[in-house]
């Protein structure tokens, strides 16, 4: 959809999935009010996007460059503009799938003890990350989590947290705590 300029989304439509939109080269989308739920980021590589409109849904904000749910529990989508340190806002439960993809100018993400879950390919791609630390409040890491992150040097994780074995790019120091 590398030509696509504008999207309309119907009423009919609740859910978006992840990847829906993947590729596309509008800078804005408007969310309807009828879409309830995110499968994950539809904005894989909208390297464009830089303003979501959800005006007229009462079920999401959009802020700092983030798509969250209302009560901004679940990143859904961040612009891949971000750059520099960034602190996930404290309300923040989950990270969805695909989340934070190819924010490549992030060199530091502070995740909050709120955070219980890191999706699929969270912050996959996101090429400027040198090092993480995960909290003791987080039970899943998805695969794929970090993929990607060449620059990434170190994981500070607590013990009892298990995680896939691509979660991080291959020689990343795992330190357990």
């Amino acid at each position: 959809c590398n030509s696509l300029s504008s999207v309309v989304i119907p009423d009919s439509v609740q859910t978006i999935g992840s990847a829906a939109f993947a590729g596309c080269t509008f800078s804005s989308i408007k969310i309807s009010r009828s879409i309830t739920s995110f499968g994950g980021n539809p904005f894989l590589w909208c390297k464009n996007l830089t303003t979501v409109d959800i005006s007229e849904n009462p079920n999401f904000v959009f802020v700092d460059g983030l798509l969250m749910n209302k009560n901004m529990a679940q990143i859904i989508y961040c612009t891949s503009s971000k750059s520099g340190e960034f602190s996930i806002p404290s309300s923040v439960v989950s990270i969805l799938k695909n989340a934070f993809h190819g924010c490549k100018q992030l060199t530091t993400v502070v995740i909050p003890n709120s955070v219980k879950s890191i999706g699929v390919g969270a912050f996959d791609s996101c090429n400027g990350l040198q090092s993480i630390i995960i909290p003791k409040s987080v039970t899943f890491v998805g695969s794929s989590a970090f993929g990607n992150c060449y620059a990434l040097k170190s994981v500070s994780l607590p013990n009892s947290l298990s995680f896939p074995l691509n979660a991080f790019p291959k020689g990343t120091k795992v330190n357990k705590y």
